[in-house]
């Protein structure tokens, strides 16, 4: 047969289409279609051919209106009347192909074989709108590609139609973004006469990032003190009757340290409870990229194509872009046979699989819920598991493997059991506090122990103290401590702060972001967006906010850096999903904010203006503090921070330098908040300096002198005697 049209008599044939060629020759393999033709492949019944991605997207804005070629203020916002479809120049040639078939007499039904989920129906049902076919379609939705999975699903084929509410959802959605991305993006970019790319995911993530990286930057350490004490190797510390341990002042510290100093201690109370931690659970997306971004340093694009291979290329794992935790109840039988393919495929895991199978297997609602399953079930190993010692992968896919391997051991091993003993010791009535750990059954931890050489150890106390104990003490010591600024974003952070954007909102508004910032398909891609764009860049592990992201924040409209925006639309366009709300009402709703948008925009252009001056910044820098020499404001550049009084008369030669040699023989790096500290209090506390014989580490306060000769100068700041 030929996809121009041509008639063969007494032949009808079924057409299947897929997202991928990789996946077309997947189910080529299983139904026995053979026959290779330009595009597509022929056989047994049935004709497969595949889309390359998006062959067909929303047409860009002069499709509408040559003038829109030009960027205007005043022709926003864009909204037309209808939208329309267009191929992609790169991918024409595939698109003729699956119109001519989708529209060939020869063809009497089409399988919709893409992606199941949101985006891969959009896939599908923009190329089946396009193409103007009017074919009856059925529809594959498998969680993997193995041989079985793909025999049971032809034999459960679905009317498509039974997801048509999920592809209105997803062209809702494909069209909002459309409107907000064009319309807010031209109009910031033309108020700034510089290119500002805006997106109602991509926007408030990037305003996440620049609000901590202010937090930390605008940080300023302060002290507090601590008296501990330790008894029987065991460390105790001291807190008051309001159950606070922190003192702000060192005068205090050092009378309750004077106090108890050279004294014994009484144990005045031991609690001794037996403990259970549970199993994590089974790997949705956004908890494999996390996990993999902790242990390796993966980014969440680097462990998404890893298992995106494991699934299409290789067939060792299950559905990845899910957002569920969870199997339903016709996995369960599954769940012991997977579990033998994985010992036979990975022999290091097979004593460990046997052993757990011995001690009977826990499987209970923390992995087994039909009521908490959405489009797929959680990540677990494919029957495929059984060929892994046989299969070449990259380091990637190694890594990702075993992560979703163990951890589906580890959902159905027995829990962590533990003593945990709790102790207060009195010392001249003042109280000491105590809690540790002692492992009675490692369980599922003794899973990773064995099978994860990244698995971090336990703790383990074994230490008594009895009730009324009379106790030595080892010693008392004043901790010298200081206040630390919050944390960097990782991207493990990031993800898990997208998911859980909820806690970030009070009132009513949290109903709307139970479903997060982004779907766990989309995150990955956007923090590669970010990056791509220059708003943030990497620093070893850590994600920092560039200038030119800081400055979009600064001015984008506050609603369009709010996660609450793109958590309800989330919200509404499940509703739409479930039928309880209409794609038209959603769309109405949105032009009619975006007018609104647009119209403050460009009503006030002045607000949305990135300006050279402002607060905390001269020529588009940030000022870290003001010199210590002339009172000028400092800077960053690539090689130092700076005074700007450099250029004046008298100059001033102020400067720390990146590379300064008394920080090199700490093997400490000079950081933005560092200097920050330097200029408000003239010292810093470092954590993690390491010792001359390379022993361990100390922490100490730094103190900066700038005045006893040209250059800065830094030393140890001397303890009181």
């Amino acid at each position: 047969m030929l996809y121009n049209g041509t008639i063969k008599e007494d032949i009808i044939l079924k057409l299947i289409i897929t997202e991928k060629p990789s996946v077309a020759a997947d189910i080529a393999k299983v139904l026995g279609i053979t026959e290779k033709r330009d595009g597509y492949i022929e056989g047994n019944g049935y004709i497969i051919s595949w889309a390359v991605g998006h062959l067909v997207e929303l047409a860009e804005p002069e499709s509408y209106d040559e003038n829109y070629k030009k960027w205007d203020i005043a022709q926003l916002p864009i909204i037309p009347p209808y939208f329309k479809l267009q191929v992609k120049k790169e991918t024409h040639k595939q698109y003729d192909v699956l119109k001519n078939l989708l529209n060939s007499p020869d063809v009497s039904e089409v399988v919709c074989a893409t992606d199941a989920g949101r985006e891969g129906q959009l896939i599908f049902g923009w190329i089946y709108k396009l193409a103007k076919s009017k074919k009856p379609v059925k529809r594959l939705w498998i969680s993997s590609y193995t041989e079985q999975s793909i025999r049971n699903g032809f034999n459960s084929l679905k009317d498509n139609n039974e997801y048509e509410t999920l592809f209105e959802s997803a062209q809702a959605r494909a069209q909002a973004d459309w409107l907000f991305g064009i319309n807010a993006t031209r109009a910031i970019s033309c108020v700034n006469r510089e290119m500002y790319s805006v997106g109602r995911v991509q926007t408030p993530t990037l305003a996440l990032i620049v609000k901590r990286q202010n937090e930390i930057d605008n940080f300023v350490s302060v002290p507090y003190f601590q008296v501990q004490g330790a008894f029987k190797g065991v460390n105790f510390l001291y807190k008051n009757e309001d159950n606070e341990s922190d003192f702000a002042k060192k005068e205090d510290a050092e009378a309750v340290l004077k106090s108890v100093d050279g004294k014994p201690g009484k144990v005045a109370k031991v609690e001794i409870s037996k403990k259970k931690e549970d199993r994590p659970q089974l790997y949705d997306l956004t908890e494999l990229q996390r996990e993999a971004n902790m242990k390796y340093g993966f980014t969440a694009q680097q462990t998404l194509d890893a298992a995106q291979s494991l699934y299409e290329k290789h067939k060792l794992i299950t559905y990845p872009r899910t957002d569920s935790k969870y199997l339903g109840d016709d996995m369960v039988p599954v769940i012991k046979k997977v579990l033998g393919y994985i010992g036979l495929g990975w022999p290091e895991s097979q004593a460990t699989i046997k052993e757990i199978c011995a001690q009977g297997l826990t499987i209970d609602k923390r992995i087994v819920d039909a009521s908490k399953v959405t489009d797929h079930h959680a990540i677990i190993p494919t029957e495929k598991a059984v060929d892994y010692g046989k299969m070449s992968l990259n380091d990637h896919e190694e890594k990702i493997y075993k992560l979703i391997a163990t951890r589906f051991i580890a959902a159905v091993a027995p829990k962590y059991e533990y003593m945990e003993t709790s102790v207060v010791i009195d010392v001249n009535k003042h109280l000491f506090y105590a809690t540790y750990k002692k492992p009675e059954k490692l369980g599922w931890k003794d899973i990773y122990k064995k099978l994860l050489a990244s698995a971090k150890k336990e703790e383990n106390v074994d230490v008594v103290f009895s009730k009324d104990e009379i106790v030595n003490t080892d010693k008392y010591e004043l901790l010298e401590k200081m206040t630390t600024p919050p944390k960097p974003y990782t991207e493990a952070s990031l993800l898990s702060t997208m998911e859980n954007i909820s806690k970030k909102v009070d009132g009513e508004l949290k109903q709307f972001l139970s479903n997060g910032l982004g779907t766990p398909a989309t995150r990955a891609g956007i923090i590669e967006r970010l990056k791509q764009v220059k708003y943030i860049e990497m620093k070893g592990k850590v994600i920092v906010p560039t200038q030119k992201g800081k400055n979009l924040i600064s001015i984008v409209p506050e609603k369009l850096k709010q996660p609450e925006l793109t958590a309800e639309w989330e919200e509404r366009l499940e509703n739409i999903r479930s039928q309880n709300e209409t794609a038209s009402k959603f769309m109405e709703d949105i032009k009619e904010h975006l007018t609104t948008i647009i119209k403050d925009i460009s009503g006030n252009s002045s607000q949305y203006k990135i300006t050279s001056t402002g607060s905390g910044y001269s020529n588009g820098k940030e000022e870290i503090g003001k010199c210590p020499k002339c009172g000028m404001p400092v800077y960053e550049n690539d090689k130092s921070f700076y005074c700007s009084g450099y250029k004046n008369n008298p100059k001033c030669d102020f400067a720390i330098w990146k590379n300064n040699k008394w920080f090199g023989a700490i093997n400490k790096k000079i950081t933005k908040s560092m200097v920050k500290n330097f200029l408000t209090k003239g010292e810093c506390f470092v954590k993690g300096i390491k010792k001359k014989d390379g022993s361990g580490t100390y922490d100490a306060i730094i103190v900066m002198d700038a005045t006893s000769n040209k250059w800065v100068s830094f030393s140890f700041k001397q303890k009181k005697k």
